[in-house]
């Protein structure tokens, strides 16, 4: 259940980011850095909860799980790159 907030929240915070610092003075030259940042630590957060919840021993239930983790992944990488460029 937590997966599936993760995702959309990840979404949320990189806009927040975007939204929030895009035309602030200081912050706006360094605001690339900040998103892709935040996409590639969604990227290692979103695989970390795939694998923690990955059982080798139930492996029907476990890839569903797993691949969850890599649509936090995924979705927060490409929001980061997205709002980057």
């Amino acid at each position: 259940m937590l997966q599936n907030l993760l995702t959309p929240l990840s979404i949320i915070i990189i806009l927040a980011f975007y939204v929030l610092l895009r035309n602030h003075p200081k912050h706006k030259y360094i605001l690339p850095t900040i998103l892709s940042t935040l996409g590639i630590l969604g990227t290692f957060i979103g695989i970390a909860i795939g694998l923690y919840v990955f059982d080798v021993n139930n492996i029907d239930t476990s890839v569903p799980k797993l691949l969850e983790g890599l649509k936090l992944a995924f979705v927060s990488s490409i929001a980061g790159i997205i709002f980057t460029i």
